[in-house]
């Protein structure tokens, strides 16, 4: 086991390892600078190094701009800053359909 801790912030990793659950899990890093988090991130080229996908920051509409990392668990990390939410997203405009059926 290891407890990782960063200012105010931790969390604990342990050696258990479920597949079902590795590969439905999300987790969340708030940072103050998600841009020096990502340049860090390429500076170390963790995408080509471990062989994990890694995208770039976007800005998202439920207010965050983050980026993500797959870890070779299989975890989804996203790491990220609040901003100002944008609008909300109309259905119709990002091919979802009211009906799930049509």
């Amino acid at each position: 086991m290891a407890y990782l801790r960063a200012d105010k912030s931790s969390f604990l990793l342990t050696r258990y390892y479920q597949k079902e659950f590795a590969e439905n899990c999300m987790m969340h890093l708030l940072v103050k600078d998600v841009e020096a988090w990502w340049h860090h991130v390429e500076m170390q080229q963790l995408g080509q190094r471990y062989g994990v996908r890694v995208n770039p920051p976007e800005d998202r509409p439920w207010g965050l701009r983050d980026f993500t990392i797959d870890d070779p668990c299989g975890v989804l990390w996203r790491i990220g800053q609040v901003i100002e939410a944008r609008d909300p997203v109309d259905p119709r405009d990002a091919g979802l359909k009211d009906n799930p059926t049509d």
